[in-house]
């Protein structure tokens, strides 16, 4: 008597059609079920197609396809307890992937596409043995336990990206293979002093209840904009640059003030972006995308592709070596009325090779003349702060004076600032902030008011939580308000309202 397996049983029942003639490697499933039990194992010379609602279940069975695979049209494939499904074509899914405890194993000759249109899967090995093998990923792509490089690059696009939640881990990566783009890991309840690796090329010791924290790499894109920048430059030399590697890192709670986290960041010698010696290396950060860079910490020896940083908050870090540093990092600046004058005060993070500042005005905002020049600080590590009056300020007779400034490098290269204005209106009221970031010494604020009178500082958090304030009596004219209560607070974005019977501003207050 002769045996069907189980594959066979299953499609003579359900009208599973092999296609004839032309399509003889094909199988192509529409509307119908397919299930695979007890250890199945299903070869495809051709291209799998599950369409029209049709269902195909391989718990305990093992799908190889030569081919493409595609799940669409309201379909559903599911990968049961220890299934796996084995391509060498592109996978595609456009309805329902269900991974159960299965694996994906991607395993061509040829440059694949894993399109799951956002789909999660279990386990997935990749195993491309092209000449130039690569896995391009054009949907996000979740893995809820092991992503396995054996050979072949992962690529995601800027937009898109390979995300592996809190049980998942990743293994083989090497210089010559491994997730480029976007790779995104999640670890919840992330706290104690022992160090946790993400995998991604970042070890955080807590040292703090972090809670729940994701860390985002992004490698290996070759780009300083758009949606996902792997690295920083200077803009006026284009030469000057990180790591093609940016790590972005979101924590549930940032650390106590005063009890720091650590963090330690590696990468691969193929994101070197140029950079030939890590002698002299450092880390550099920033508040989010439109932020500069802010450098974190001395110049230490990173010839093993390897750097430790103190973490007082977390947020966007990347590596510089001496050679390649980042821009002339202009923090804040801003202009209030000092009386009878202008008072400009701005401040950096860090400078190189900074021959000096170019103070320009307007009446109009379009047409700027220098009226001074302030000499630059040359390489400096560390922050700066200046200050310039503009003894002239009434003497433009205009409603409006308008200011910039240009920093000029020692070779003539240039860059301006944002344009500031101040309103020539006695009426008006206004305050600005002085240092913004705070140190540990608070800041000054200058308060501008056409009446004497009662007023209020107020600190609130970003979630509205009002933490600090003081009361204090303001002249007519420009005051000058110390609040060192800012001083105490702990590194983040904060919110100051300043308020004067029913005149009020707000600024915006980083503590660094």
């Amino acid at each position: 008597m002769k045996h069907l397996s189980p594959f066979a049983l299953v499609a003579s029942a359900l009208g599973l059609l092999l296609g004839t003639a032309a399509h003889a490697q094909d199988v192509y499933n529409s509307g119908a079920q397919i299930t695979l039990i007890g250890g199945a194992s299903i070869y495809v010379p051709g291209n799998l197609t599950n369409t029209g609602g049709g269902s195909i279940s391989t718990a305990g069975s093992t799908v190889q396809v030569v081919g493409n695979v595609v799940n669409d049209a309201a379909s559903t494939y599911t990968l049961g307890s220890a299934g796996s499904l084995e391509v060498k074509g592109n996978l595609t899914n456009t309805a329902t992937l269900t991974p159960g405890a299965g694996t994906i194993l991607l395993t061509g000759t040829a440059a694949q596409a894993l399109d799951l249109g956002g789909a999660s899967v279990f386990n997935l090995t990749v195993n491309n043995t092209a000449a130039t093998p690569l896995v391009t990923v054009p949907s996000n792509v979740t893995v809820q336990n092991a992503l396995t490089l054996t050979n072949g690059m992962v690529r995601t696009t800027a937009a898109t990206k390979v995300a592996l939640l809190n049980a998942a881990t990743i293994s083989g990566e090497t210089t010559t293979r491994f997730v480029a783009g976007n790779l995104e890991v999640t670890k919840t309840a992330v706290s104690g002093a022992s160090p946790i690796d993400f995998g991604n090329g970042a070890v955080i010791t807590p040292n703090n209840n972090l809670g729940q924290v994701t860390v985002t790499r992004t490698a290996n894109l070759n780009t300083n904009t758009g949606p996902a920048p792997s690295y920083g430059n200077l803009p006026t030399d284009a030469t000057k640059k990180s790591i093609d590697q940016i790590w972005s890192i979101v924590v549930a709670t940032q650390p106590a003030a005063g009890n720091p986290a650590s963090v330690t960041f590696s990468w691969f010698q193929a994101n070197d972006n140029g950079a030939a010696n890590f002698a002299q290396t450092r880390v550099w950060k920033r508040l989010n995308s439109s932020a500069p860079w802010a450098a974190q910490g001395p110049y230490v020896n990173a010839n093993g592709r390897t750097i430790t940083a103190t973490a007082t908050s977390f947020s966007d870090w990347t590596v510089s070596n001496s050679s390649n540093p980042l821009p002339v990092e202009l923090l804040t600046f801003g202009v209030v009325r000092a009386g009878e004058a202008a008072r400009l005060t701005w401040r950096t993070a860090t400078e190189t090779n900074n021959d000096h500042w170019d103070i320009e005005t307007s009446t109009n905002g379009q047409d700027f003349r220098k009226f001074a020049e302030v000499a630059g600080q040359g390489s400096k590590l560390s922050p700066t702060d200046y200050t310039l009056l503009d003894p002239a300020l009434l003497r433009y007779r205009a409603p409006v004076v308008y200011y910039r400034l240009r920093q000029v490098d020692a070779d003539g290269k240039s860059a301006y600032s944002p344009v500031q204005s101040l309103a020539i209106d006695a009426k008006s009221f206004a305050a600005t902030a002085y240092p913004n970031p705070v140190g540990a010494e608070g800041t000054r604020v200058d308060i501008r008011t056409a009446q004497a009178g009662a007023a209020q500082l107020a600190i609130y958090d970003a979630t509205g939580r009002l933490l600090t304030g003081i009361k204090t009596e303001l002249q007519a004219g420009l005051n000058e308000v110390a609040l060192r209560e800012a001083g105490q607070l702990a590194s983040g974005v904060y919110f100051l309202y300043v308020t004067q019977g029913s005149q009020r501003t707000r600024l915006k207050l980083v503590r660094e």
